[in-house]
């Protein structure tokens, strides 16, 4: 989670469109945040159809949404703010964009 006074997640992603594709940026692909930590214990996990902790790799999560919308890794981008994560994501032909937050 972000520090008061910050975004984070799908808003921060947002805010980044926004700033590079005009404030009349719309949403015409989903956007979506992944938060592993918050899905670590059998209450959270099992509440989203998960039978065991969310991996904290991000490769996981694109290869989901690739799989989800039938689409080739080059096509699921990833916007994330750790270094390695963008990294890992390369790899595997993900396009990416390091970001940082945005102080409100």
């Amino acid at each position: 989670r972000a520090p008061v006074g910050y975004v984070a997640g799908e808003d921060l992603v947002r805010q980044h469109f926004k700033h590079y594709f005009d404030n009349d940026y719309k949403d015409v692909v989903p956007i979506v945040a992944a938060y592993p930590a918050n899905y670590q214990d059998e209450a959270h996990f099992s509440a989203i159809g998960l039978t065991g902790p969310m991996p904290n790799s991000k490769e996981y999560h694109l290869r989901l949404l690739a799989q989800q919308f039938g689409l080739e890794p080059p096509q699921v981008a990833l916007v994330d703010d750790d270094k390695n994560n963008i990294l890992a994501a390369r790899e595997h032909k993900h396009p990416t964009v390091l970001v940082r937050s945005l102080a409100l």
